[in-house]
């Protein structure tokens, strides 16, 4: 994917500057910045849900929202159905993750917790290459996020679709990337790669953590 010259304006306030970027297939990466900085509205941009000025290429892609949007009045199964899963890889992928036994179930019977992981699922088996994720994890406790983000990567090396997430948290990125943008001022600022074995271990990487940091205050 390939964005040129992106700009993208609320009222009288530009977010996005002339943005430019271009997204490795089959490479997770993560969007940091502070609140405002423009990291959703690149997402929606994406996603062709704001409008825009400027050249994105790259095919539609799959959406994972910060809260699960499953359908309440059908069965886990359908809801995964609906996107255009096979039943192999809907078996497959509900296996992977230990949830065979809530193939019947309605989502609200699932805790927050294993909605988010049907909701994954459906994303990263969704027939697009490409998927956005705005702040997933981002009201999980640190066990559910870590179990959480482990089983992300499981699936994906299945798949090894083009990723690209946004988040405020330092320590998701460290250990769900393998690049990182800095967006500040409606511009990318900082553009790094972490090459760290997946899985990996929680509050690691001390000398990217400081990297990180140094260019986010």
């Amino acid at each position: 994917m390939k964005i040129d010259n992106l700009t993208a304006v609320y009222g009288d306030k530009k977010v996005l500057d002339n943005l430019n970027v271009e997204f490795k297939e089959g490479q997770i990466t993560c969007v940091l910045g502070h609140s405002g900085a423009g990291k959703t509205t690149l997402l929606k941009c994406i996603a062709n849900l704001k409008d825009y000025e400027g050249i994105i290429e790259g095919e539609s892609p799959s959406f994972v929202f910060q809260e699960p949007r499953l359908i309440d009045g059908i069965t886990v199964y359908k809801n995964l159905s609906l996107v255009g899963l096979s039943d192999s890889d809907i078996l497959s992928g509900l296996k992977s993750l230990n949830m065979l036994d809530k193939m019947n179930e309605y989502p609200k019977s699932l805790s927050g917790g294993e909605r988010q992981r049907i909701n994954f699922l459906r994303a990263l088996y969704y027939p697009s290459n490409t998927i956005l994720m705005d702040e997933p994890f981002s009201s999980l406790d640190i066990g559910l996020k870590l179990s959480l983000i482990n089983d992300f990567i499981s699936i994906w090396k299945e798949k090894k679709q083009t990723v690209i997430f946004v988040t405020h948290d330092i320590e998701e990125a460290l250990l769900l990337a393998e690049r990182v943008l800095v967006i500040k001022q409606g511009k990318i600022a900082f553009d790094t790669l972490i090459e760290d074995e997946f899985p990996r271990e929680y509050y690691g990487n001390e000398k990217m953590r400081k990297l990180l940091l140094s260019h986010l205050l």
